[in-house]
């Protein structure tokens, strides 16, 4: 039996030019996907509890290390302390303040190779 098909495919892959199942190349940097989230993209997020906690789970095929930015529209990136990190993905615990309606929350994530992804969704804050 003979050796170059596999040493051939072997040399194809090693330069990338093999394809993977979605169609990318290997080498290819593949953005992060959405596993799943708090809300949809775009939905809006009620804040009728004191504290409501955010979160994103996210998968990248690539296995490159992941950054997480959360943002709000008025008062820019979300303190580092308010913002937690698992090995699903990330989260953030919004309070119940008035200011925060009508803002936009934005989480950016960012891989490794400078492919992202990001969801917004504009917050709602319920009176007491």
């Amino acid at each position: 039996m003979s050796r170059v098909p596999f040493v051939i495919t072997a040399l194809l892959a090693a330069a990338g030019l093999v394809g993977c199942a979605d169609g990318s190349k290997q080498g290819d940097d593949l953005p992060p996907m959405i596993v799943d989230a708090y809300a949809e993209d775009g939905d809006p997020i009620e804040l009728e509890e004191d504290r409501t906690v955010v979160w994103i789970a996210v998968y990248d095929e690539d296995m490159d290390g992941l950054e997480y930015v959360w943002v709000t529209s008025d008062w820019g990136t979300v303190p580092p302390e308010l913002v937690q990190r698992n090995p699903e993905g990330s989260q953030v615990t919004l309070e119940r303040n008035p200011d925060l309606h009508g803002q936009e929350l934005t989480v950016q994530v960012t891989d490794a190779g400078g492919s992202s992804i990001r969801l917004d969704w504009p917050l709602i804050v319920k009176a007491d």
